[in-house]
C-alpha cells in the first residue's frame, strides 16, 4: 500500500482525495506547509499531490523543500514523487512541472475514475 501526501488548502479537494484514494492507499492531507511538513519527517511518503497555488508559499517552493535539487540531495535518503494537483490550465501546469523538474501534474477532476488512474500512472 502507497502512502500519499495531499498538501491544499481546498477542504473539499482534501476530502475527495481521502475519500477515493483511502480505499486503495494510505492519505495524509495537509492544508499547509507546516502541517505537511511534520507528515513529511515522520514517515516515508511515496506520492505527494501538491497544489500549485497555497498561502503562504507556491507548489514551486515546497516543492523544492520536499526534494532539493540533485547536487544537494542526501544519497541514502528516499525522495517522494511530487505531482502538482491544481485546477490551473493544462499548459500552464506542464510548464510549472518541468521548470521544477517534479513528476508531472494532474489537474483537479472530480472524477473519481480519472484520479484514480492519475495517481497510480505517477506511482509507477
Amino acid at each position: 500500500m502507497s502512502t500519499i501526501l495531499l498538501i491544499d488548502d481546498s477542504e473539499d479537494s482534501r476530502d475527495l482525495v481521502s475519500r477515493v484514494l483511502g480505499e486503495e492507499h494510505t492519505v495524509h492531507t495537509a492544508e499547509s506547509w507546516s502541517k505537511a511538513f511534520a507528515t513529511l519527517t515522520n514517515g516515508d511518503v511515496d506520492l505527494v499531490l501538491l497544489d500549485v497555488q497555497l498561502p503562504g508559499f507556491t507548489g514551486d517552493q515546497i516543492a523544492e523543500m520536499i526534494v532539493p535539487k540533485e547536487s544537494e540531495r542526501e544519497a541514502d535518503k528516499k525522495y517522494p514523487k511530487i505531482v502538482f494537483f491544481s485546477a490551473l490550465d493544462r499548459a500552464t501546469l506542464s510548464q510549472k512541472a518541468k521548470s521544477v523538474g517534479i513528476a508531472g501534474f494532474i489537474q483537479k477532476t472530480y472524477d473519481e475514475r480519472l484520479l484514480k488512474h492519475f495517481v497510480k500512472k505517477h506511482l509507477k
